[in-house]
């Protein structure tokens, strides 16, 4: 289940997400939970996702057949970071999903990640200070200080 903190940072992606893509025409950020099928039969859940207007044939009502963007916070367990940082990371290159970010509040970092030729290379890893950038929407940014600052005030 996700926690209060989880909620929180997957608020403040979804809301600036939304916003930019709505501005913008460019798709669609559903709210989640929505299911998106990976290799082998199974799906995932993204804690955010995108998908372009050309993409929109891949769209159902209960799974999504794929995805443009997808982001995931990270849960401390240590079989959560593994499973977000590595098998999350191949199923979603395996499914030809563009982009995926990973926001770690225990790092306190936003690692984003770009699809080249079926594997994903690191865009960036974002700190407080910067802003996450997107490499395929060119003008999406996130403000890592103020998305971890949304943190701050969940443990006050």
């Amino acid at each position: 289940m996700p926690t209060e903190l989880h909620q929180a940072l997957a608020g403040f992606l979804y809301h600036a997400l939304l916003n930019y893509v709505t501005k913008a025409n460019l798709g669609i950020v559903p709210f989640p939970p929505l299911r998106v099928r990976i290799p082998r039969g199974h799906y995932r859940e993204p804690d955010v996702l995108f998908l372009r207007k050309e993409n929109f044939h891949l769209r159902s009502n209960r799974i999504w057949s794929g995805a443009d963007l997808v982001m995931e916070v990270v849960s401390p367990d240590p079989k959560d970071r593994q499973r977000d940082y590595e098998e999350k990371l191949a199923d979603y290159a395996a499914a030809g999903i563009g982009e995926y970010w990973i926001i770690d509040a225990e790092r306190q970092v936003v690692v984003v990640y770009c699809l080249i030729d079926g594997r994903y290379k690191q865009h960036g890893e974002f700190q407080r200070g910067q802003q996450a950038t997107s490499a395929m929407l060119k003008e999406f940014a996130v403000d890592v200080t103020g998305l971890f600052g949304v943190a701050d005030k969940v443990a006050e």
